[in-house]
């Protein structure tokens, strides 16, 4: 019975030192602002910009860089349906470049709502016990009788010059910024012993 016990407990405290080395410290969701305040408020007009120089930094106890780099992996594996394409380079455990797709924004010109899509490119860059990622929020026009179309640094006003909130803007700027935290939200929560998909 002695031998048992003791059995039990080696399991036990075994199972939990695992738990806690594969654990991620983090108290609550990560969340991420991509997009700042331009500097012209000179006419109270405020348009969000996409940070591009923002270097976000995220502490992961206890894991390699080899493995938040695969940890990453499996999130791009879960978070776009074909993540071959969105990966645009890759040197395993150093970085991973992503050109994926974003969510659609809406823009309101002269009282009709145009949606345009978005893609977001991230460079994720990894060391023993954290990475670093930056994002680029680009927005596609398609061509029409008034210009070629093309894809460009994501600009979104968010307020009018009279200082009234632009409802739109306000909706476009959280909708990427949720898109970005969801996705490094997956790679904290990616768990290497697990399949892409148990439920089958």
């Amino acid at each position: 019975m002695k031998k048992l016990l003791l059995l039990l407990s080696v399991f036990a405290f075994t199972f939990g030192m695992n738990a806690q080395e594969t654990a991620i410290s983090i108290e609550e969701e990560y969340k991420v602002n991509i997009f700042t305040p331009s500097p012209n408020q000179k006419k109270k007009k405020v348009i969000m910009v996409n940070n591009t120089d923002k270097k976000n930094i995220v502490a992961v106890e206890g894991k390699t860089a080899d493995e938040l780099y695969m940890m990453t992996e499996l999130a791009i594996a879960k978070h776009w349906k074909n993540p071959d394409e969105v990966i645009n380079g890759k040197s395993a455990g150093k970085f991973i470049k992503i050109n994926g797709g974003g969510p659609t924004i809406s823009v309101n010109t002269l009282g009709m709502i145009y949606y345009y899509t978005t893609t977001l490119e991230y460079l994720i860059q990894f060391k023993d016990g954290r990475f670093m990622y930056t994002v680029t929020s680009k927005t596609r026009y398609p061509p029409s009788q008034y210009t070629t179309g093309g894809t460009y640094l994501s600009v979104i006003p968010t307020k009018r010059k009279n200082g009234k909130e632009i409802k739109l803007g306000v909706s476009n700027v959280d909708d990427i910024n949720n898109s970005v935290s969801s996705f490094i939200n997956a790679i904290l929560i990616s768990d290497l012993n697990q399949e892409l998909d148990t439920d089958w």
